[in-house]
This record gives structure tokens, sequence and C-alpha cells, in this order.
């Protein structure tokens, strides 16, 4: 059976975007709606996403960044193949850039699952709040591919990651995820995503002490395992 996938991309000068836009030309063996909302301010550019995965007549919608780009032809077709009769949403990890790591990052959601209701879970600092309200979800692996995410960034691109990152991250309650995204963004030594980092957290520089104190207090940190980490982020900067 030949599926219905509706992909929806929010474009606003990534430099990726032509090769994420051929990369779903060239999806096989699915049929693809792809649907692209250009130049609009981030708030605006999610609704507009919601409405059009509420009122498409596809069965499936891909949320793909315009700096996502799919790792081969038949990705959308191996991927919606691990839908279960039960399941309304899978979330696959992407090859990510910016940190070195391998992070949560697209989403496939059933049509069918998205309700009206959702909506309301469309704000800063987390837009996509709304896909959390799909409670039946599965963590995927294609067969070991990986969606690539930022690679060749631009200097905007390589701030609005920071920025975004560290607006969030006192608002996600992901444990020791947020932070070891945290300090990979340290160690990879980028001013420009660190800026954007600092800027979203609301410190003059990332290695700000009341700032990193606040963050580690958030993620439920004793006392002795804040100072190492200190030392450990000290160190850190000192050498980049």
């Amino acid at each position: 059976m030949i599926h219905s996938v509706c992909v929806i991309t929010s474009y606003c000068g990534e430099s990726q975007y032509n090769e994420c836009v051929n990369s779903v030309k060239e999806q096989k063996d699915v049929y693809i709606e792809h649907i692209i909302i250009k130049d609009k301010n981030f708030i605006d550019s999610q609704v507009e996403t919601f409405n059009i995965a509420k009122n498409t007549k596809c069965k499936f919608v891909c949320k793909l960044d315009s700096d996502m780009v799919l790792p081969d032809q038949y990705y959308l077709k191996d991927l919606i193949s691990k839908f279960e009769d039960n399941l309304e949403r899978l979330y696959v990890l992407v090859d990510d850039y910016y940190s070195k790591r391998k992070i949560i990052g697209m989403h496939v959601i059933r049509k069918s699952a998205i309700k009206d209701c959702y909506i309301k879970n469309i704000n800063l600092p987390q837009p996509d709040l709304w896909i959390n309200e799909i409670k039946s979800y599965k963590k995927v692996n294609v067969n070991g591919r990986y969606v690539r995410h930022g690679f060749n960034p631009t200097d905007q691109q390589l701030y609005r990651y920071g920025y975004s990152r560290g607006k969030k991250i006192f608002s996600q309650r992901r444990g020791v995820n947020s932070f070891i995204t945290f300090v990979s963004i340290i160690k990879s030594g980028n001013y420009k995503i660190l800026k954007g980092y600092a800027d979203g957290m609301g410190c003059n520089k990332i290695e700000d002490i009341d700032t990193l104190n606040k963050l580690f207090s958030y993620l439920n940190f004793n006392l002795l395992k804040r100072l190492l980490l200190l030392m450990k982020i000290k160190l850190i900067i000192w050498f980049i």
C-alpha cells in the first residue's frame, strides 16, 4: 500500500533549503504533498503548520524543518512502515551538526490524532508542545539511517539555534539530556552558538556562574555535583 504524507516545512533563509526540498522530491513508494511556509515569524509559521496538519487529506503528517535533509529515497516509506495500529506518532533522532550528537528532531504523526484543542500549546519558548499532546508515540530507528540536521549553517542559523536552545532550557525537564547538549555546545567552541545560548538564557556570558547555578538547580543537581560541573565547564572554556 502506498501511503500519503503531508510534509510541512517552514523556511526562513536556511542554507540547507534546496537539499531539503530535493530530498523530499526524491522519496519513492509514497505519495508526498510538500507544503512550504516562507518568511513568517516563528509563532505564525507554527500556527500555520498546525492548521495545515489538521486539515490535510493525507493520512500522515511529517514536520520537516528546512535545515533537515532526508538520508535516502526510501526513508519516509520505511519510517511509515513502522507505524502500528495503536500508534499515533513516531519520532526519530537526527544527526545534529550543532551538538555533534543524535537528538530528537523529526516527528511523523497520524493525521487523525491531531485535535483542534492542541493549538493552545503553540507558544514560546516551546511552540511544538502541541505534538506532546499526542500520547501514543514511539521512538524508532530506520535501520541506522539518520536525517541530517544543520549541516553547513549560516551565521544567523548558528545564533538562532543557540538562542532557541537557551530560551528553552529552563522550561524543559529532560534532566541530564539538557545538560549534555549544553556541554556539547560549549565543547564545540562555536561562539556564534554560545552567544545565542547566552542571550536566550539571559546572561552576559555563557559561563556566568549565576545562570549555570540556576540551570543545575533546575536539573536537580546537588551542591557537590554543581561545583564539579562548574569546574569542568571552566576548564572546557579555558581550552577553547
